[in-house]
């Protein structure tokens, strides 16, 4: 074969080969939307409860609406840690793809540096999937502890 077609067919094996993470960052884009709405519904119901604690100032009202007020802003700093983490595994993604070619291209082995860098996007996407877990499970007790006040009035 001449050598033109076997960098084609070479590259088409680098192609290749980044195509796997360029479909896992097309699900990461997506959890980055799932954090991203869940984070901009907290925002708009913690200016919601503040315009409320405002208008009801000193009452029991006020106490019981700081309470949620403080479950929120504790999720929203859960949403927060997942949305970074996420973005850091998308990096370490992109960093990947850009190895295997760089690797091709100036023929290094760079398989450890690709392998390290790949672990490093799972870790924080698993991270990035347990604290958006643990928000949920916050959203839930809250829930329940509403529900614990207006049992019966449904």
């Amino acid at each position: 074969m001449e050598p033109s077609v076997i960098d084609i067919v070479t590259i088409g094996k680098v192609v290749q080969a980044a195509v796997a993470p360029v479909f896992l960052l097309t699900g990461i884009v997506a959890l980055l939307g799932v954090l991203s709405t869940r984070l901009g519904r907290l925002t708009d119901r913690a200016r919601v409860l503040e315009a409320r604690i405002q208008n009801n100032e000193g009452t029991e009202q006020a106490k019981t609406l700081n309470l949620e007020l403080l479950l929120i802003w504790k999720r929203a700093r859960w949403i927060t840690r997942s949305f970074s983490l996420t973005v850091l595994s998308a990096l370490h993604i992109c960093l990947v793809v850009v190895s295997l070619f760089y690797s091709h291209f100036a023929s290094v082995n760079l398989s450890k540096v690709i392998s390290v860098l790949f672990i490093l996007a799972m870790v924080f996407l698993i991270m990035s999937l347990a604290g958006l877990l643990r928000e949920i499970y916050m959203a839930a007790e809250g829930i329940k502890k509403g529900m614990k006040g207006t049992k019966g009035k449904a």
